[in-house]
């Protein structure tokens, strides 16, 4: 007979906790540090086991409830593997092994950082050096740094390997050590090597303005930064205005504002940056612009046009817009066409986009003067645009070309973007036979200013363009009227060369004086031309060719200043006549027999011809 069942028991089986060895302050020590081991089970309390460790599966230590197993000081014989395993207190049961963690102890003496300074040499006062404290073994390292001597107490101690010194003062100016340090008791490293931070003056830039402090609404102001002392070359730059900053730190030494409006007058202050380690000079002393209203000595405006060529294809697209350094509203692109009507850009021929005129599908209709105008009057140089139907046109430049640069002119072929193989003519004489597509004149001079067109014997002539050539010397009165230095040839002027003022002088100047400006290299802004007059445009006028003073050439009479312009021969095709002011409103035409000139106040030719399309009635006044 057996007796009754007892009641049932459950047993649970469930995963075994593992154990995770955590040693500090690495795994990579040196002799004489203190190690500490310490015996983590993964998602239990500490407090609920009693730990064991071992190295290489021989027992360290008996079971206890002391977690970590501490080491002071290491030597060689320590290096190995360890593994703990915990007991849970309750019920004796043990957790799985830890997974084995290799400790290393190197032998032989402490280590050495290396201390590195941010500067190769000396320090500007004012900037900031940054020392580093390189130490390439293991982890776990506090950085204390020191000056003047090793023996003092640490200046300051720093969890990452760098110190920075800001600002820094003469005082700041020695000998530099560190040293690094870990675990407790603090295991330290040997000094570093020192290093010297020599702390010297910081230069003083110094700004340059020309022509002058005192300019005019118009003109073109360059700010040169001179760093005392110092090679440019050495050195970045970078502009403010009253201690805004004007432009980012960059390698041109020179601040140029082209037309300068009474808005840019103010303090201007520069600084240098070092190239070889970033450090600044000091700000320069503030120079003060003054910009007076008045007579300007260029265009507000500048005509912009895309393609930068005088000739194109009908079918092509162009781009006219309007660019003006203050504020482009108020401009609008306007042109004289060879039927003599001026008109604004607008849904007849054009689109407007801000002062932006676009011609998606050029005529040959859209030949013509273009140039922007503003509603209160004023008025940017005007340029020649020429549109054919032809399959050539010759590439040259829209704006004049100063002496000294180099003039490149490119044979083209509709919807062919090579260049042809084509003969360069000048004035009616080849310059060029059929070599290449594209002529280059190295260094352009006065002879070189003329009637240019190409030709292939197979596809055709292109359009006549004129070719301006500016002079690089010209004369400026107090005012701020240019003038070609070729006009000053009559005695009295010659006489007058002994008041002529060296603007490097700094004499102020009479006002019958004439300043000679010499030419500080080519500009591409047509509003720095010289070769412009800046006239009112209005009246414009014609004669015919028999009422020319000089042969060959036909005047076009403006309210400033008569102008005279070189006139095609019959041959030539469409009669281009030049002139160098800008294009002006047209006025009613004279029922007079024979036009009268419209008195001006000042005679002054307009040194540099540029090319205006003749209405088909040259010899009567039928301008509009």
């Amino acid at each position: 007979m057996f007796a009754e069942y007892t009641d049932a028991v459950w047993v649970n089986v469930t995963e075994s906790p593992k154990a995770i060895v955590i040693l500090q302050p690495d795994k990579q020590t040196f002799r004489g540090e203190t190690v500490t081991l310490r015996c983590q089970i993964q998602g239990e309390r500490d407090t609920d086991w009693e730990y064991s460790w071992y190295k290489k599966s021989s027992s360290l230590s008996p079971v206890s409830k002391d977690q970590e197993y501490r080491i002071s000081p290491v030597s060689e014989s320590h290096s190995g593997e360890y593994t703990c395993r915990g007991k849970r207190r309750r019920d004796s049961q043990s957790s799985e092994i830890s997974d084995a963690v290799t400790l290393t102890v190197s032998f032989g003496s402490k280590p050495k950082p290396q201390l590195i300074s941010s500067l190769k040499g000396a320090v500007l006062r004012g900037n900031t050096v940054i020392l580093s404290c390189k130490l390439d073994q293991s982890t776990g390292w506090v950085f204390y740094w020191y000056t003047h001597t090793q023996d003092s107490s640490a200046l300051t101690q720093t969890d990452t390997d760098s110190y920075t010194i800001s600002s820094v003062k003469d005082s700041d100016g020695g000998q530099y050590w560190c040293r690094a340090g870990r675990g407790n008791p603090v295991y330290y490293t040997q000094y570093s090597d020192a290093v010297w931070v020599n702390v010297t003056e910081v230069p003083n830039p110094v700004v340059i303005l020309q022509p002058d402090k005192q300019t005019f609404r118009g003109e073109t102001v360059t700010l040169r930064c001179q760093i005392q002392g110092e090679r440019d070359t050495d050195w970045e730059y970078s502009w403010y205005k009253k201690s805004s900053s004007l432009s980012p730190v960059s390698k041109d030494q020179e601040y140029t504002i082209s037309t300068v409006y009474e808005s840019h007058s103010g303090e201007y202050t520069c600084r240098g940056k070092r190239r070889g380690d970033s450090q600044n000079s000091e700000m320069s002393d503030a120079v003060t612009l003054t910009v007076s209203s008045g007579e300007s000595l260029s265009p507000p405006a500048s005509l912009i046009i895309s393609p930068n060529t005088t000739q194109h294809f009908t079918s092509d697209s162009l781009s006219l817009s309007c660019e003006v350094q203050s504020n482009s509203t108020g401009w609008t692109v306007r042109r004289y066409t060879d039927n003599g009507e001026v008109s604004d850009c607008s849904s007849d021929w054009g689109s407007v986009t801000g002062s932006t005129c676009s011609i998606s599908s050029l005529q040959s209709s859209d030949s013509g003067v273009y140039w922007c105008q503003f509603d209160s009057g004023g008025n940017s140089n005007p340029f020649n645009i020429t549109v054919t139907y032809g399959d050539v046109i010759l590439e040259s430049p829209v704006h004049p070309v100063t002496e000294g640069d180099t003039l490149t002119l490119r044979c083209r072929y509709r919807n062919d973007p090579s260049d042809l193989r084509a003969d360069f003519y000048k004035d009616g004489l080849v310059l060029q036979n059929q070599t290449t597509g594209e002529m280059i004149i190295p260094t352009v001079s006065k002879s070189d200013e003329g009637l240019y067109w190409c030709k292939h014997p197979e596809r055709g002539e292109s359009p006549k363009s004129w070719i301006t050539v500016k002079s690089c010397c010209f004369y400026k009165n107090l005012l701020g009227k240019k003038k070609n230095s070729s006009s000053q040839t009559s005695n009295q002027d010659q006489s007058q060369t002994e008041d002529e003022v060296d603007i490097e002088s700094g004499r102020t100047p009479h006002s019958h004086e004439t300043i000679v400006t010499p030419c500080e290299g080519s500009r591409d802004d047509a509003e720095n031309d010289a070769i412009y007059s800046n006239i009112e445009l209005k009246n414009m006028q014609f004669w015919n060719k028999d009422s020319v003073a000089e042969p060959g050439y036909v005047t076009l009479g403006l309210t400033a200043a008569p102008v005279s312009v070189p006139v095609a021969s019959e041959a030539q095709g469409p009669t281009p006549i030049t002139a160098e002011a800008p294009v002006p409103e047209p006025a009613a035409a004279s029922e007079a027999a024979d036009p009268v000139p419209v008195t001006t106040e000042a005679s002054v030719p307009v040194p540099v011809p540029v090319p205006v399309p003749v209405p088909s009635a040259l010899g009567s006044a039928s301008a509009p």
